[in-house]
């Protein structure tokens, strides 16, 4: 449940427009991520902030075919249909125009399990 001040949006209507987006633990799961941004995109003001967060599952991505041959990585079909590494994060981000502030990766105990997580802090420019 979202603090006090803060709105959890499942569909946004035309008139609304936040100085702050944050996206944390979606990306994995959506069949198209460019098309996906435009929606919560169009309603980021200009000079406003996007937070992403996705969990980091390809630590090595020069090696991922090794990786995979090996049973290091498993790329089987679950409900992350998408992995993403930080410069791959970067480049969706940057494809929609924004300007990376900031990317990192940092282990989280998500209380079930402890994960690494990509987390990107843009802004919007126009």
């Amino acid at each position: 449940k979202p603090v006090k001040g803060v709105a959890r949006k499942q569909v946004l209507t035309d008139s609304e427009y936040y100085d702050y987006i944050q996206i944390a633990h979606v990306m994995e799961h959506i069949s198209n991520p460019f098309e996906f941004l435009k929606e919560p995109l169009n309603h980021l003001k200009n000079e406003g902030y996007l937070y992403l967060e996705v969990p980091l599952e390809i630590e090595n991505p020069e090696s991922i075919i090794e990786d995979v041959i090996s049973g290091k990585v498993y790329l089987g079909v679950h409900e992350h249909i998408n992995k993403y590494t930080p410069n791959s994060l970067c480049k969706l981000v940057l494809a929609h125009g924004l300007i990376i502030i900031d990317v990192t990766t940092e282990v989280i105990d998500l209380k079930w399990c402890k994960c690494t997580v990509i987390r990107l802090f843009a802004r919007k420019i126009s």
